[in-house]
């Protein structure tokens, strides 16, 4: 069913494992495994994509906890309390990702083109400042992995550039404060240095 299993005995009962499920424990008839393969398992290679307690971050971007994974089933827990269940080869099938091993932050931000003539160094690195030493404050520095301002495009209204935040899998139940904490630090940037933080415009002409 999509879960992979360690062969620890081939017998007439074959004893079947996988260490990263609770109760991935049990015996099967040989029979059962009649016109199935095995493969040696690849170095490294993960007998679930997370572990009990991980952290990841759902498809809708929910963040929550793994508290239990079993063969039938895997809860997690989110932020606040709500606990979600599915079915473990449900949960396999899913794009979810695991940010306990480490995540990254990205979000976009823009000024108005009346800065135009600072967009491409100065603004960024008096963005990257500021962000930087707010951080620093918000979370321990070495959680803190990266931080990167880049230009992104011009846009129809703004001059675009994107906010990466590389933190450490430590602090993955406070992704969405961190998330937070850098778009007040992008605002509180323009405030202190007076960038102007541009409406979406739309020009209409109108024929002569």
């Amino acid at each position: 069913d999509g879960v992979p299993w360690f062969v620890k005995r081939l017998d007439h009962y074959t004893v079947l494992e996988n260490p990263a499920l609770d109760g991935g424990h049990f015996t099967v008839p040989i029979r059962e495994l009649v016109g199935r393969h095995s493969r040696p398992p690849a170095r490294d290679e993960a007998w679930f994509p997370t572990k009990k307690d991980d952290w990841v971050q759902l498809q809708n971007g929910t963040i929550a906890k793994v508290v239990i994974q079993t063969p039938e089933l895997v809860q997690l827990v989110e932020l606040g309390g709500a606990r979600i269940t599915c079915l473990t080869t449900e949960f396999l099938n899913t794009k979810i990702r695991n940010i306990s091993t480490g995540f990254r932050i990205t979000m976009e931000f823009g000024i108005s083109y009346k800065h135009q003539h600072q967009a491409t160094d100065i603004i960024p690195a008096m963005l990257h400042d500021h962000i930087k030493t707010g951080l620093d404050k918000f979370i321990d520095q070495e959680n803190l992995l990266d931080l990167e301002i880049e230009l992104l495009r011009a846009g129809s209204s703004s001059i675009d550039y994107e906010i990466e935040a590389d933190c450490d899998g430590k602090i993955a139940h406070r992704y969405e404060d961190i998330e937070g904490e850098i778009t007040r630090l992008a605002i509180e940037a323009c405030n202190k240095y007076e960038l102007e933080i541009p409406y979406p415009q739309l020009v209409i002409h109108k024929p002569e």
